[in-house]
């Protein structure tokens, strides 16, 4: 999920979250727990890039799951197995 700058770096991953849903529709809550596992990358001068970690939970759901999400390479975006994209 890319971002233009650091000025809005969480911007396209928040939009991508709030398109989720449960397995049957539920609304999805997500909250960021931590960003890990460095990568390289040419996208910006550092020279790496980090995976954002968020936790999702909705209701009726046994345990939250955790999503790595990339924001400094473009792609295709896809819906996690399991989950669905709001109606």
């Amino acid at each position: 999920v890319f971002y233009i700058n650091a000025k809005d770096e969480n911007l396209n991953a928040e939009r991508y979250l709030k398109a989720l849903a449960g397995p049957k529709g539920e609304k999805i809550t997500y909250t960021k727990i931590e960003s890990c596992c460095p990568f390289p990358t040419k996208r910006i001068e550092m020279g790496a890039g980090f995976l954002d970690v968020y936790e999702l939970k909705w209701e009726g759901q046994d345990k939250p799951i955790r999503l790595y999400v990339n924001i400094y390479e473009r792609g295709y975006l896809l819906v996690p197995m399991g989950l669905t994209i709001k109606k």
